[in-house]
């Protein structure tokens, strides 16, 4: 600043090349790209499917972890809920690949494997996967 108070009133000069005036300045020009469309794949034909079944596969793979932690850390009790917890996670280990399996689309969506999944594993990806379209 000079000693006025003022700021000073020079202009940028753009850099010049060694053999040319001065160097054009890039135009962006911002293009907005296109929504990735959704490509079935398997027996999964829409997105709302898809998220449906994926997320009933992650509440699975939840609960079984949560109900293998129950019941690893209840053998510090010795009780038999810790027995109980690990006995279940019999049944739900596979239902649970089952069902990852139907969220991949390698595996049809069927009305009874969502009722089982309801009854045995847990209430809310037996609901989504009711609430999916039923492949057989």
């Amino acid at each position: 600043m000079p000693p006025s108070g003022q700021p000073s009133q020079t202009q940028f000069q753009p850099p010049t090349q060694q053999y040319g005036g001065p160097q054009p300045q890039p135009q962006y020009i911002y293009v907005q790209q296109p929504a990735p469309t959704f490509t079935p794949k398997g027996y999964i034909q829409t997105s709302r499917d898809y998220t449906l079944r994926l997320i009933a596969a992650i509440v699975d793979i939840v609960f079984c972890a949560g109900y293998g932690l129950l019941g690893l850390t209840g053998f510090t009790e010795v009780g038999a809920s810790s027995i109980l917890f690990l006995i279940c996670l019999a049944w739900m280990i596979p239902m649970t690949l089952y069902g990852w399996k139907i969220s991949t689309g390698e595996k049809p969506n069927t009305t009874t494997f969502a009722v089982c999944t309801l009854i045995f594993v847990n209430l809310v990806s037996g609901i989504l996967l009711l609430i999916s379209e039923k492949d057989e």
